[in-house]
């Protein structure tokens, strides 16, 4: 028994470096929370944006369960739905985080799986929510931090939600030398 045991840490601890080893050389995970984590990253590989320009965070999550698939939604034309949101703090250290009001609900949304074992993921344009006036734009001259926040569920016996919360993401706005 003493063995079995053994061998089926080795095998999890063995999977959770085989699935986030290619990643890991491009990303930074949030904590694992029930085997699922989250990474944020600006879509072209930097820590830089010029002002004005937008800010597009690739949004990914790994799941080192072996046989139950992550399920989550997310909002792809701006607002909050099912669980997607942020906390924004500015160069000064305020927080800019979207205000939505209240019992707002987004009628455009999208949802993604990640199968056991694997990671999954999708683009998510920041300027989205200026544009629709939850999110003040990225206008100061600084660095700002950014969390990221997903809530999900497994398909299947385990219905229950729960939320995986990113890697902090800081994002320097620098002005633009056109």
């Amino acid at each position: 028994m003493k063995n079995i045991l053994i061998y089926s840490v080795l095998v999890a601890v063995s999977l959770q470096s085989r699935i986030f080893a290619d990643d890991a050389k491009s990303y930074e995970w949030g904590a694992l929370t029930n085997k699922v984590q989250m990474s944020i990253s600006l879509v072209n590989g930097s820590n830089e944006i010029k002002l004005g320009e937008p800010v597009n965070l690739l949004i990914q999550f790994g799941n080192i369960t072996t046989n139950e698939t992550f399920l989550a939604h997310y909002s792809n034309g701006g607002g909050p739905c099912q669980g997607l949101s942020f906390v924004i703090t500015d160069p000064s250290n305020t927080d800019v985080s979207p205000v939505y009001p209240k019992g707002y609900q987004a009628f455009s949304f999208a949802h993604f799986r990640v199968p056991p074992n694997q990671t999954n993921g999708f683009k998510f344009n920041l300027d989205s929510l200026c544009n629709s006036g939850f999110l003040q734009r990225f206008d100061k001259i600084g660095t700002y931090k950014i969390l990221a926040m997903q809530e999900g569920q497994f398909v299947g016996t385990n219905q229950v939600f729960f939320t995986v919360i990113s890697n902090p993401l800081y994002v320097t706005a620098v002005p633009d030398k056109r």
